[in-house]
């Protein structure tokens, strides 16, 4: 597959890509014509491609053998949407568009355009299933979700890169002339080699400062160290992505002991944030099951169903360790 970066120019072949939406993202968060984002694009797309497969993780299908499980999860979590329909290949799933309204003013039909099947039109309830994710009106997927955290990540790692350049710069050297700059350069590689004693004629050429020779500043790059904590921010970002997707992630933000309402409230808001998304996919698969009997279909949330298994409240004295927090030594 190919690869594109930004340009001050018209983005020309983003939809190759086969994601429009994160290369806008992209220019969102950093102005239409970003001067030099080449790094920052190739981050993005790595990440965006990490934090789906964590997506991907969350779930289990069970299908026939002939369906894409890869198929089924794209469209159902990256697109929105997901259609369950009898062809004449047999009961197969399938990418669609969503047209009409009916008395909720939610989409009524579908329009399936396969490139071996052609041309199909059905009615959602009637003939055909239509899973979705966020919400009945077929609108919103985790591909957004995953395109912002990708671009927050890809930020973490530019300023890595920039700062550990930074951090090989220990000395700034200023001359007279063009000679006492050599001299420095020399200076500078006898020390770099590890030479331990350099010896030099001390010059009376003044500088700009007032002062004779070459001066040097040793710069405390110490001070402006921060990949450490850009590392922890890494660590705090994807825990807040892991958080909204219901992965369990509260004995990792801190290294001391938790107590037990810190425990409850981070289960509290993992459940929270998947239960419509569950739900949802719960709903559709049930209408599968109504529609084609014969058809063996599931999707399974093991991480969800295994979190309200061990969310019962948690009662612990501040003596009890982590590793045993919700029933569940690590």
């Amino acid at each position: 597959m190919g690869v594109y970066i930004l340009t001050k120019n018209e983005l020309k072949g983003a939809e190759l890509v086969g994601n429009k939406e994160l290369w806008d993202t992209i220019k969102q968060a950093y102005g239409n014509q970003p001067k030099n984002l080449d790094s920052i694009s190739l981050a993005t797309l790595f990440y965006h491609e990490q934090l789906w497969n964590i997506v991907k993780g969350l779930v289990e299908v069970t299908c026939p053998e002939n369906w894409s499980i890869d198929y089924i999860l794209e469209e159902l979590f990256l697109h929105g949407r997901l259609c369950i329909t009898d062809t004449q290949v047999g009961i197969v799933p399938l990418a669609c568009s969503v047209w009409g309204i009916n008395i909720f003013n939610r989409p009524s039909n579908v329009e399936i355009a396969n490139p071996i099947l052609g041309q199909i039109s059905r009615k959602i309830d009637t003939d055909c299933v239509v899973l979705y994710a966020f919400n009945d009106n077929c609108i919103g997927s985790f591909d957004s979700l995953i395109n912002r955290y990708a671009v927050k990540l890809a930020n973490c790692d530019s300023g890595i890169d920039v700062n550990l350049l930074n951090s090989k710069v220990a000395f700034i050297f200023e001359c007279t002339d063009s000679k006492s700059a050599d001299e420095a350069k020399l200076i500078y590689d006898k020390l770099s080699k590890g030479e331990p004693a350099i010896f030099r004629k001390n010059p009376t050429t003044m500088d700009l400062t007032g002062k004779t020779g070459t001066e040097f500043y040793p710069l405390n790059v110490k001070n402006t160290y921060i990949v450490n904590d850009l590392l922890d921010s890494k660590r705090t970002i994807l825990n807040e992505f892991l958080t909204i997707l219901g992965i369990n992630n509260a004995n990792t933000d801190k290294r001391e002991r938790l107590i037990s309402d810190e425990v409850n409230a981070n289960n509290e808001e993992m459940l929270i944030n998947m239960e419509h998304i569950v739900s949802n996919v719960s709903k559709g698969v049930d209408k599968v099951h109504k529609m084609f009997p014969n058809i063996e279909f599931d999707i399974k949330f093991k991480y969800y169903e295994k979190l309200k298994k061990n969310s019962s409240t948690v009662e612990l004295s501040n003596n009890v360790s982590r590793e045993t927090l919700n029933g569940v030594e690590e």
